[in-house]
């Protein structure tokens, strides 16, 4: 009888790892900033909870080690004071620093569009219908792509990389213009 593959196990391991690196990284960096950090987990949401002395914040976080960040959703345009941390491990050494990239809710839906702007480009020049939308959350709903497996259900998110993100980087004055110095 063939032995099953532990892939699966070792996949998730690795994300988890390497979420968790980024949730650490943001945490250090947060707190470097002046700010107090409180890691908090809703269901499968994992995000950071900012209090101080001008007011509370969120901070989500997205983690990569290669070319993109996948499935990307964004920020709703109802979650006011929350900020998506993407972390780039990418070509970093065990002892280096991961480069961070700061988006905030109202730069969330511009980001997006232009994304999609220039993917449609892309497509339209090759004669190809896309077809993707941005829902009510500020999401991008891909209409035409069907997960597997998964009736019904499209693909949700984008994928980004370093480049399309590059005007965001090490930008946490933003969230401390909104929490201020952690609370003494």
């Amino acid at each position: 009888m063939p032995r099953k593959s532990n892939n699966s196990r070792q996949v998730t391991s690795r994300k988890t790892g390497l979420r968790e690196a980024g949730l650490k990284a943001v945490e250090c960096e947060l707190r470097r900033q002046g700010m107090n950090a409180e890691l908090t987990r809703e269901g499968r949401k994992t995000f950071f909870l900012l209090k101080g002395e001008k007011g509370t914040a969120c901070v989500e976080v997205k983690t990569k080690q290669k070319k993109k960040w996948p499935a990307v959703k964004g920020i709703a345009p109802d979650e006011e004071n929350k900020f998506l941390v993407l972390v780039d491990f990418e070509g970093i050494s065990l002892d280096g620093t991961p480069t961070f990239y700061v988006i905030s809710r109202d730069e969330w839906r511009p980001l997006l569009e232009g994304w999609i702007e220039r993917r449609n480009q892309k497509a339209r020049n090759k004669e190809i219908d896309m077809c993707v939308e941005i829902d009510e959350r500020n999401v991008a709903i891909w209409r035409r792509q069907l997960l597997t497996g998964q009736e019904g259900k499209v693909f949700q998110g984008v994928d980004l990389d370093a480049e399309e993100v590059a005007q965001f980087e090490n930008d946490w004055a933003k969230i401390l213009s909104v929490v201020g110095p952690a609370k003494s």
